[in-house]
């Protein structure tokens, strides 16, 4: 692993893969870490930010929304970099302007010090969940999914997540691994790994605002976006889902602020009958329903997908109530 967000694979481009897996929040939450955005801004990390910056605009506007049932922090930034009241406009007046610039300049700080308060909070519940980890009973679904997990040059990984996925992966896994350890691609860079301190990167998140919504957002924040981040790369995801017999998903909600990843993939099983099989594990019913209204929104009539590839969904919840349930999730896995 390293703090690049590359991965072993990228430059090796390959005509077939077998099995790609892609994992998203809903998978780190299912092991036990509190990882939603809705978690962070309720830690003492956010509290300590919003008490060190109080006259803070950036902060107070998303501060306010913290309550709310609902709460995504990169949707609050697009909201807060395409809302036309945060545009300063008062340039004609030399001090205002210099005003205005200190703003913006505040503006940007505080968005980086939200990405240090990230990290500092990841880190954190990482290590405090350490002994937990190892602890995991063998019908602990996410034990159950990692040992099933193929460790192979013809599989490809992915994740959404900041946490580190060797990390996790050595720490749960009944598997004798020493080196033998899937190398994932971040998408969205990492933190915490305590097994490879020498590789720990301490700030390579990428936090932000996607690409295919610059036109919404103002020139001011257009630090926001996520190509922006230093610290962002590319990948051959869309390549690598687009030549993928098998693709997993565990724990993605397959959310408008991602689709740009998803779109194209889904959008060309629409179009003929072919012989993929797409795994989404996700926790319950209404997760279900989420990810195939976030589906219908990228235009997909779900009855022809149906129809054209071998679509199946794996709740959570069900499978911790139902060991029959679980065997046949494992035999599955073990199949791909």
């Amino acid at each position: 692993m390293n703090n690049e967000m590359t991965s072993l694979h990228q430059d090796y481009p390959q005509k077939h893969i077998k099995t790609l897996y892609i994992i998203g929040n809903g998978f780190d939450i299912e092991l036990g870490y509190p990882t939603r955005y809705s978690d962070f801004i309720s830690s003492k990390e956010w509290c300590e930010l919003i008490k060190g910056n109080p006259s803070s605009r950036l902060l107070s506007f998303i501060d306010k929304r913290k309550t709310n049932n609902w709460f995504d922090l990169e949707t609050l930034l697009l909201e807060f970099a395409s809302d036309n009241k945060n545009v300063l406009t008062a340039k004609e007046d030399k001090y205002i302007y210099k005003e205005d610039k200190y703003i913006y300049k505040e503006d940007k700080y505080i968005y980086n010090e939200i990405c240090n308060s990230l990290i500092s909070y990841i880190t954190r519940i990482v290590e405090e969940k350490q002994e937990y980890i190892h602890k995991l009973e063998e019908e602990n679904i996410i034990k159950v999914f990692l040992n099933q997990l193929h460790v192979s040059q013809y599989c490809r990984y992915y994740t959404f997540n900041y946490t580190s996925f060797e990390y996790i992966y050595r720490s749960v896994t009944s598997k004798d691994v020493f080196d033998n350890v899937p190398e994932f691609t971040y998408l969205h860079g990492f933190c915490g790994d305590f097994l490879n301190k020498d590789k720990y990167c301490s700030n390579s998140i990428v936090l932000g605002i996607a690409d295919q919504h610059e036109k919404d957002i103002n020139q001011e924040f257009h630090y926001m976006l996520k190509s922006n981040n230093p610290k962002f790369h590319g990948s051959n995801l869309l390549s690598d889902l687009a030549i993928a017999e098998n693709v997993v998903i565990f724990g993605h909600s397959l959310s408008k602020m991602d689709s740009a990843y998803f779109v194209d993939f889904f959008s060309s099983l629409n179009k003929a009958k072919n012989n993929k099989t797409v795994i989404i594990i996700t926790k319950d019913n209404d997760s279900e329903v989420l990810i195939k209204h976030n589906l219908r929104d990228m235009g997909l009539n779900l009855q022809k997908l149906y129809s054209s590839v071998k679509l199946r969904f794996y709740k959570t919840d069900d499978l911790r109530k139902d060991k029959k349930g679980l065997h046949e999730f494992r035999d599955m896995l073990n199949q791909l």
